[in-house]
């Protein structure tokens, strides 16, 4: 039997074997979509999380109506379709969570905006 061989009585699985991706991994993914991002003009978050416990990367953007249309560009980019729903802050301010949700190398990625009522229509 070699060092890569297993057995029945081995209590842990390989981490590869669930598809658990390092947090270097998914930090360079993250950077990979800012520099794709940033190629094709995209409008850029303000903030970005990176979660190995997760599996994902989420994009954070601003609480304003330019942030509907960055989501709609972003959305278009990668072939994916804005959700929202109704939100109402811990202060009581009362929002609408936008949210996009796509896939980029091989890594969950959720787009989102707490926009603030009445500011996602243009009416």
């Amino acid at each position: 039997m070699t060092a890569t061989d297993t057995t029945a009585t081995d209590t842990t699985a390989p981490d590869d074997l669930h598809g658990e991706k390092s947090l270097p991994f998914l930090a360079q993914v993250a950077a990979d979509l800012l520099a794709l991002a940033e190629d094709a003009a995209l409008p850029l978050p303000r903030s970005i999380r990176v979660s190995q416990v997760c599996q994902d990367i989420s994009l954070s953007f601003h609480r304003d109506r330019d942030s509907f249309s960055a989501l709609t560009v972003w959305a278009q980019h990668f072939g994916a379709v804005i959700t929202g729903h109704p939100h109402t802050g811990d202060d009581g301010q009362e929002s609408t969570y936008c949210e996009v949700k796509f896939t980029h190398g091989g890594t969950s990625v959720e787009a989102y905006a707490f926009i603030t009522a009445g500011q996602t229509s243009s009416t």
